[in-house]
């Protein structure tokens, strides 16, 4: 006589499901904590250039539109910097401009004579430039104290250097003067993707009381 078949242990099965649910639970569990660890959610406004940096190759993306971005944080670092036009402004008005003390220019005139400017400058990042500005700078608006400060003060010292005493009053030629520092302040910053726009005096230039007195 043939055996009945044996009916199925359905505790058994009950146990394998169980415990095979219980893993599916705990894998998608960890792996929504994976995707909440490591995924980033940033935003780029219309006035900001975006980047992402890759840790492990050190390449750097531009993201030149606004908008949301979604990336890895383990294998990536966000940054953005701002590339709207920027002030510059080096002035003896203690509490203004850049610097909370006295920040004008001494100009030495090619006769000998001490001559102080205040300066404004406009500035602005290049955008086609805009990863050589994360690479020469970093990720912060240090660009603006390396590069755009500290360039333009020193040769607008040196091209306003080039005139005399009397040329500093006949605004023309103070104006030619500050044409070519900005000519020459795009060349030199050219590669560190940053462009001047303007240069202009907007005080007028004053000496060491005893020859204003004289």
């Amino acid at each position: 006589m043939a055996a009945q078949p044996k009916a199925p242990d359905l505790k058994a099965l009950q146990d394998i499901l169980g415990g095979t649910l219980i893993w599916v639970g705990i894998a998608f569990l960890a792996f929504m904590l994976f995707l909440f660890n490591t995924l980033r959610i940033e935003e780029v406004s219309g006035e900001e250039v975006g980047f992402l940096l890759n840790k492990i190759n050190g390449k750097i993306e531009v993201i030149p539109q606004s908008g949301k971005q979604i990336y890895n944080g383990l294998t990536k670092q966000f940054y953005v910097l701002d590339k709207t036009l920027q002030v510059l402004e080096m002035t003896e008005v203690v509490g203004r401009g850049e610097r909370a003390g006295k920040d004008d220019l001494k100009i030495k005139t090619v006769d000998g004579s001490d001559v102080y400017v205040d300066i404004k400058v406009q500035y602005k990042i290049d955008g086609n430039r805009a990863d050589e500005v994360l690479a020469t700078s970093g990720p912060s608006d240090s660009y603006k104290q390396k590069w755009a400060r500290d360039y333009v003060r020193s040769i607008c010292r040196n091209h306003l250097g080039e005139l005399t005493t009397e040329e500093f009053y006949d605004a023309a030629k103070r104006n030619g003067k500050l044409l070519a520092a900005r000519t020459e302040s795009n060349e030199r910053l050219q590669p560190f993707g940053i462009i001047i726009d303007s240069i202009v005096i907007p005080r007028r230039p004053h000496f060491y009381k005893e020859y204003e007195d004289m």
